[in-house]
């Protein structure tokens, strides 16, 4: 239990007995924290946000339901176990629904109390690791991206101008006018990975919408010829192409 040791357990029950009896087995293990009311709960929620929240079916002023909207509305990733009697079926039903992910009913089982909290922080622990690790990703591939464009860039810039100038190239041989036609053709091709690169960030955040058209495979298939064509030629490998 030491992994989690430091987590914070919010209860929110409207009676005291019960706020006793999650604390009195709960305190070994975890920080505790306690609201009678929804109101007091989420502005605990809002100041000092808990690992897991254990949520009674039946509160004052607020409902449980509402106080459960508005957990997932504010907080989103923050596990929230719904307890219950036997006879809330129905209830629980509509709390899994509302965004819970677990429930307990009453009377409440030390042993599975325990299990269910544990399974929660675990739960909450990968997918805040998931949350850091699409974070870091987005931020590499953005920076590669940027550092990459410009030189790619400037690289296809340079070669056009080779190609089309005459005055540059007045003095190059035929073999050399193709070098440069190649890097021409291949710095194009990587300086459009890397906006589709940059394409796919923000398709991933959400802000590009999905333009979808028709394109010829073998205009790909020929791309990816002229990427590998000095490494085929080098290895004196025999490719055919059928499309």
């Amino acid at each position: 239990m030491k992994k989690y040791s430091n987590s914070k357990i919010l209860v929110i029950d409207n009676d005291p007995l019960n706020i006793y009896f999650f604390k009195e087995i709960l305190k070994k293990d975890y920080k505790v924290i306690t609201a009678l009311n929804g109101i007091k709960a989420l502005k605990i929620i809002l100041e000092n946000p808990p690992d897991v929240i254990l949520l009674d079916l039946i509160m004052p002023n607020m409902s449980s339901f509402g106080v459960l909207e508005k957990i997932i509305k504010y907080t989103c990733n923050i596990p929230v176990i719904v307890v219950s009697t036997k006879t809330d079926t129905k209830d629980v039903k509509i709390a899994l629904n509302k965004g819970a992910i677990d429930y307990i009913k009453r009377p409440v089982d030390e042993i599975e109390l325990l299990a269910r909290i544990k399974a929660s922080l675990r739960l909450k622990s990968r997918e805040d690791s998931l949350k850091r690790f699409i974070k870091l990703k987005d931020r590499v591939i953005s920076i590669v991206s940027h550092d990459l464009k410009a030189p790619f860039g400037a690289i296809v810039g340079f070669s056009k101008l080779l190609i089309n100038d005459n005055e540059l190239n007045e003095g190059l041989n035929s073999k050399a006018k193709a070098c440069i036609i190649n890097i021409f053709k291949q710095s194009q091709i990587m300086l459009n990975y890397v906006e589709k690169l940059l394409d796919l960030t923000f398709l991933d955040s959400g802000k590009l919408e999905l333009n979808i058209n028709k394109i010829k495979l073998t205009h790909i298939i020929d791309n990816c010829l002229n990427v590998f064509e000095q490494k085929i030629k080098e290895k004196k490998i025999k490719l055919e192409q059928n499309v």
